[in-house]
């Protein structure tokens, strides 16, 4: 998995996260191999990646762009309209909105694969907030 930080933060006026919200936009790519032990149960013979394991990555490659571990309070709503196959590379982009929430989507191909948002404990907030204290 490779990760990449697109360099654009700064206020964006956006409105979901409040009047000019502060957004970090990051984007990583995320592969499955097909031996990964998830994949024999998750209907064997025409295997899929699970959607828990695409969360999983995603948020790994958000610690690794940040630096620290995220703490988080829930999982506000997650939609996976189309599968992603074993092998298939896919392109994530996650936009941390005022350090409280991770919007994300992961596609491949142009075709959507999940979208949704995390929502971030109050620890989040805190830490991100001393990281960036300390730049």
């Amino acid at each position: 998995m490779s990760t990449r930080n697109t360099g654009d933060t700064g206020d964006t006026g956006d409105t979901r996260g409040g009047r000019n919200a502060r957004v970090a936009r990051y984007s990583a790519s995320i592969r499955v191999a097909k031996d990964h032990p998830a994949l024999a149960g998750h209907f064997p013979g025409q295997p899929v990646v699970p959607g828990v394991l695409l969360l999983d990555r995603l948020l790994e490659a958000a610690e690794g762009q940040l630096g620290h571990a995220l703490k988080i309070a829930g999982l506000a709503h997650a939609k996976f309209p189309s599968p992603l196959l074993p092998e298939e590379e896919a392109r994530a982009s996650f936009h941390i909105i005022d350090d409280r929430r991770l919007d994300f989507e992961i596609e491949h191909e142009g075709r959507l694969i999940a979208r949704g948002v995390f929502q971030l404990a109050a620890e989040a907030v805190k830490a991100a907030d001393a990281a960036e204290g300390d730049r």
